[in-house]
């Protein structure tokens, strides 16, 4: 195979990789909740973003990835940024593993768990479907 080839396979894919296609809402709310914005039915530990059914399972799973963005930089890690992602992983979970069947569990849940830490639990909760 020819390097002009392999050049241009490359220049393609990352071309594809790279579209706007690949994430057609360019929205701002986090990752997860976009994932996780389609449907709220579940009794506690159930959800799909609650991480194997387990609160300690779910923070295990979702502390990489929600602060990898905290090590990308060279250097030390940024402490601070670190603690703050590890504070967003526990509202994650503390949410996504309670009951909620309806937009009234939703605003508890969205309570007590902090998620939103200045934001409204009504609006919030309104983004979502229920049982």
């Amino acid at each position: 195979m020819k390097l002009s080839t392999i050049i241009v396979q490359a220049i393609l894919l990352t071309g594809i990789i790279a579209s706007p296609i690949a994430n057609p809402d360019d929205e701002t709310s986090p990752l997860l909740e976009k994932r996780a914005k389609d449907k709220l039915c579940s009794d506690a530990l159930q959800h799909k973003q609650c991480a194997e059914n387990n609160y300690q399972n779910c923070v295990f799973y979702w502390t990489l990835p929600m602060s990898s963005d905290c090590f990308l930089n060279p250097g030390p890690p940024n402490p601070s940024c670190a603690q703050d992602r590890l504070a967003r992983v526990h509202a994650h979970c503390r949410f996504y593993c309670s009951k909620i069947k309806n937009k009234k569990d939703c605003v508890k849940a969205a309570k007590e768990s902090k998620i939103l830490p200045a934001g409204d639990p009504n609006t919030f909760c309104d983004g979502f479907q229920y049982c």
